[in-house]
């Protein structure tokens, strides 16, 4: 046994099999080598400098035990350098040797070569390993930080934290339940994963990492990612059980989600895929990002970005605003958009959208839609193969191409159009805006006027063959459009047939209204573009109620049943529902 004292110095001394040195307080070793099962002791407020470890084969293990200082330890084959409560090393390499850190220990700088271990219960500071045989285990209570993975693992157990370690080259990062990783950079070559592996207690967790130049993050069931950065075709994998939460994606980087993601942010050329079974929740796409959606996407907002919903599909509460696009694919279903301005939503053939708000913004449909709710300024375009169906439009446009159908739409205060080679099924509401046919609307279906206002244009009449219901309010109009209004054009109703017949020599046309009528109804006009206007003469307040008695009325003008409705003269030989009616008022 050898024991340096306050103020002793020893060089280069050799401790060989069942010797100890022991260095007291104040005492110094320097470039001592301990064989076989010697030991070297270092005491509160020694120091030990460049001693060396090294066992052989089949002997007991070398040791050296730290309370105090020591500096550049070698820890070669077999040996072990226990790091106690107080104690500090630097600067130790460590190859096919272990290096335990107890709690209220420390180890700075460590080198970790080929076989070499770090078992940290305490504290570690820039660990180095630089072997793919070589690891750190960091187990409840030891704390991390700093480590750099060149090659091979650092592996945090239950309960223990580390921060900002760099993997790269083949390393890995080994997150196991109840454990934190706050900081990492994960680099080309490298993998993070977050498991969940112990079965115990909630998984790990992984934080504020960077991910870039071609490194990997693995998030499994139990586990949970937070405010990731991919960039640089870093990616994420998100699996089934997992969650990644505000991810923040650009330059190339991607995440891909079988689990839960939410709060993505996506930028400049980043990615997310939401595979089948995943659910992404809140995302924000924009300047040039893009998400493909195989799952389900909620409450998605879309900037000067992409999202392309795929085969299998969903996204419902998508918010599209200035430069976003939403695409929808065959098989693939968005409900509730809201479309603002400068935003775009497209329904390609096989795909379909439910309850789209157009708000200033523009839905192209190749595919289905229904319920759309079109603004001011809000355009919905129904291309060939396209369906619209249940349309409103309350201050925008529908357009309906050749090869598109509108169906019982709604107009309240903007514009339908259809254009040649269009075609409307289930009828028009039209209480206020415009309906402009140029397509076709078939028989056995009815424009209903339900306001007071309202214009039907039919540019095409050969392909008009529906009824109107409800026409006669003051400000409703019919635009017969190229039939040119002329001095000597005449119109003339027949109720038996329901049919009102406007003709200018040799030309006629032929509009079938259900209600009651008379020809003195109708006014003519010119509508200012080569076509004919058709008004109602017949007074707001009486429109109505003279529809519903003349016929019980034996033919009496309108003015007549308007002036017993009004409370004047008493007609001989009234109706008794024109007794009725008057005596109420």
């Amino acid at each position: 046994m050898l024991k340096i004292l306050s103020g002793g110095v020893a060089e280069a001394t050799t401790v060989l099999s069942g010797g100890t040195e022991y260095v007291s307080r104040g005492g110094l070793t320097s470039g001592a080598l301990v064989v076989h099962d010697g030991q070297e002791i270092v005491e509160r407020g020694g120091v030990a400098s460049g001693s060396v470890l090294s066992g052989a084969e089949g002997v007991n293990l070398p040791a050296q035990v730290v309370y105090g200082r020591a500096v550049a330890t070698f820890v070669g084959f077999a040996g072990d350098e226990y790091v106690q409560s107080g104690g500090v090393t630097s600067g130790s390499k460590l190859v096919q040797g272990a290096e335990i850190v107890s709690s209220g220990g420390s180890a700075l700088g460590t080198e970790v070569g080929f076989g070499g271990t770090v078992l940290d219960y305490g504290l570690t500071s820039n660990v180095v390993l630089s072997s793919s045989l070589s690891q750190e285990l960091v187990y409840s209570g030891g704390r991390a930080l700093g480590t750099v993975a060149s090659s091979g693992a650092e592996i945090v157990l239950q309960g223990g934290v580390t921060s900002g370690t760099i993997v790269s080259s083949g390393g890995l990062q080994l997150i196991d339940n109840e454990s934190v990783a706050s900081g990492a950079t994960v680099l080309a070559g490298g993998e993070e994963i977050v498991d969940f592996f112990s079965g115990e207690g909630p998984g790990g967790m992984a934080i504020g990492g960077t991910v870039s130049s071609g490194g990997v993050i693995y998030v499994s069931a139990g586990a949970e990612a937070s405010a990731t950065h991919l960039q640089s075709s870093g990616s994420e994998v998100v699996y089934s059980g997992a969650s990644a939460s505000g991810s923040v994606i650009s330059a190339g980087g991607v995440v891909y989600d079988y689990g839960l993601v939410s709060g993505t942010v996506i930028r400049a050329s980043g990615g997310e895929v939401v595979l089948e079974g995943g659910v992404a929740s809140g995302t924000i796409v924009s300047s040039g990002g893009i998400e493909h959606v195989r799952g389900i996407a909620v409450g998605d907002v879309i900037r000067a970005g992409g999202e392309a919903i795929l085969s299998g599909g969903h996204a419902s509460a998508t918010t599209v605003s200035n430069g976003g696009l939403l695409w929808i694919s065959s098989g693939g279903v968005a409900s509730g958009t809201v479309v603002r301005s400068g935003g775009n939503e497209v329904v390609y053939f096989g795909g379909s959208a439910s309850g789209t708000v157009l708000s200033g913004g523009v839905e192209y449909d190749y595919g289905q839609a229904s319920g759309t709710v079109i603004r001011a300024v809000g355009h919905e375009i129904v291309l060939s193969g396209g369906a619209a169906s249940g349309s409103v439009i309350s201050g925008g446009t529908e357009h309906v191409q050749a090869g598109g159908v509108a169906a019982a739409t709604t107009v309240s205060g903007g514009t339908l159009l259809i254009f040649s080679g269009g075609a409307v099924s289930g009828g028009i509401t039209l209480h206020g805006g415009r309906a402009i046919l140029s397509g076709s609307m078939g028989a056995g279906q009815t424009v209903s006027f339900t306001g007071t206002s309202g214009l039907l244009g039919l540019d095409n009449l050969a392909g008009f063959a529906a009824a109107i219901s409800g026409f006669g309010g003051a400000s409703e109009q019919l635009d017969l459009g190229g039939f040119a209004f002329g001095s000597g054009e005449t119109a003339a109703w027949s109720q038996a047939n329901q049919t009102l017949t406007v003709r200018d020599g040799a030309k006629t046309a032929s509009l079938t209204l259900i209600g009651t009528y008379h020809t003195s109804d109708f006014t003519l006009s010119s509508d200012g573009a080569g076509g004919t206007l058709i008004g109602d003469a017949a007074t707001p307040a009486t429109t109505r109620f003279t529809q519903a008695v003349a016929g019980f009325d034996g033919g009496r003008s309108a003015a007549s049943v308007a002036a017993v409705h009004a409370g004047g003269t008493t007609l001989l030989g009234a109706s008794p529902l024109v007794g009725v009616a008057t005596s109420g008022r």
